[in-house]
């Protein structure tokens, strides 16, 4: 089995997910915010093992969709970046370039 590439969270990206989860939580209920960041993490842990499955973006950056999620990370030796995750309702384009 190939070696797992680690994942690294940049402190942004732990905002913006737990600033995410938090407001869903506030406006639906705690189950289900639950679920949702389990299901985002879980997505991006398996990176670990498929770190192409994003979408190639500009300057080395790829987009994970996890909708209603974007994930933009980066691969960098033997690790892989997270960059940032967004809404994928915000207008997340004008924020990253």
């Amino acid at each position: 089995m190939p070696k797992s590439l680690m994942i690294n969270y940049s402190p942004i990206a732990v905002s913006e997910l737990e600033n995410t989860c938090r407001y869903v939580a506030m406006a639906n209920c705690p189950e289900v915010a639950l679920k949702q960041k389990l299901r985002v993490k879980n997505e991006i842990a398996r990176l670990g093992h498929a770190p192409n499955i994003g979408q190639p973006l500009l300057g080395g950056f790829r987009k994970l969709s996890i909708p209603p999620y974007v994930v933009i990370y980066k691969i960098e030796s033997e690790t892989i970046n997270i960059i940032r995750v967004f809404d994928g309702r915000q207008d997340w384009q004008n924020v990253i370039f």
